[in-house]
């Protein structure tokens, strides 16, 4: 990004397919899990797409 950050997703398992079992996601994505442990904070940089924002922020709110 313009900030040269390496903005990625993180997996513990290649998701093979599964990028949109919910419950792999929360399992097997290290992003996911952060969030869910309540160390993180939802925040979109763009370009990248919307792909997980509607879970990640859901796991946000659940964390809290």
């Amino acid at each position: 990004d313009t900030y040269d950050r390496t903005l990625a997703y993180v997996w513990d398992e290649d998701p093979q397919g599964r990028v949109n079992d919910e419950a792999f996601v929360r399992e097997h994505m290290l992003n996911a899990r952060i969030l869910a442990s309540g160390y993180a904070n939802v925040l979109q940089v763009e370009p990248n797409g919307q792909a997980y924002v509607r879970l990640f922020k859901r796991i946000e709110r659940e964390s809290k």
